[in-house]
C-alpha cells in the first residue's frame, strides 16, 4: 500500500518540475527564442548560451568534468545580466534555480542585449544621443560592456 507521504512528495516533485519547464520556456520566448527550444535537449543550452551571449561552441566545454560546473554558473550570471540582473541574481540562478527561474520568467525583467546591441551597431539612422549614452552606460554596470569598449561607443556617438 502507498502511504499518503510517498504520494504528496510525487506530487510536489511533479508541480516543481512543471513550474521550472514553464519558467524556463517563458524565459526563452522573453528573450526572443521559441519556448519550445527549452525542451530539446542539446539545443535547449545552444539557446541557453546564446540567451547569455556566448558562442555555441561553448556546449563542449559542458562535457568537461568540473569545467562544466565552472561554466554552467557563468552562463547563469550572464543570463541574469542579460535581464537585468546583478550577479548575486546569476548565482541564485545557478544554485536555487527552481527559485529564481519562476522569478526571472514570471517577473517584470526584459531582456536587455537584443535591443541594446541593435540600437547601439545602426549609427547610421537618427538616434538620441543621450538615451544611447544612457543604454551603453547600462551595459557597461551590469557588466556587458568593458569600460573601454564603453568609452569607445561613446566617443563614436558623440562624433
Amino acid at each position: 500500500m502507498v502511504s499518503f507521504a510517498a504520494v504528496f512528495f510525487v506530487l510536489i516533485y511533479f508541480a516543481v518540475i512543471i513550474l521550472l519547464i514553464a519558467s524556463i520556456w517563458r524565459v526563452y520566448e522573453k528573450a526572443g527564442h521559441p519556448g519550445w527550444a527549452s525542451l530539446i535537449p542539446f539545443y535547449n543550452i545552444y539557446i541557453m548560451l546564446k540567451i547569455a551571449g556566448k558562442p555555441g561552441w561553448w556546449l563542449l566545454l559542458l562535457f568537461i568534468p568540473i569545467v562544466n560546473i565552472i561554466v554552467l554558473i557563468i552562463v547563469n550570471i550572464e543570463i541574469a545580466k542579460a535581464f537585468g540582473k546583478d550577479t548575486g541574481y546569476g548565482v541564485g540562478l545557478a544554485i536555487l534555480g527552481f527559485i529564481f527561474y519562476p522569478m526571472l520568467a514570471f517577473g517584470d525583467a526584459q531582456y536587455q542585449h537584443a535591443d541594446q546591441y541593435a540600437s547601439l551597431n545602426t549609427l547610421d539612422r537618427p538616434i538620441n544621443v543621450a538615451d544611447e549614452i544612457h543604454k551603453l552606460d547600462q551595459l557597461f554596470r551590469n557588466g556587458v560592456i568593458t569600460f573601454e569598449e564603453f568609452e569607445k561607443r561613446k566617443a563614436q556617438l558623440l562624433k
